[in-house]
């Protein structure tokens, strides 16, 4: 059986570096939490949820050019 209650009333902070999409993606996982009883935490509050972190690293959309393909 899983405590449906783990996350009520935690407090959690986010820090998003890099592109857009990483900003949608921690606002995405930020409502989540929020679903589940975690707020984000008010100027100079601290978190509860110290050492939970999510590292996300992103790579770049543009296709690299033909002549720098590995394959030729």
């Amino acid at each position: 059986m899983i405590d449906q209650t783990v996350f009520n009333n935690k407090k959690a902070a986010y820090y998003t570096l890099g592109c857009k999409l990483n900003f949608a993606e921690t606002s995405t996982i930020g409502k989540l939490l929020a679903e589940q009883g975690v707020r984000k935490v008010r100027p100079g509050e601290k978190a509860d949820m110290r050492g939970e972190y999510l590292l996300r690293n992103g790579t770049s959309r543009q296709e690299m050019p033909a002549s720098d393909s590995p394959d030729q």
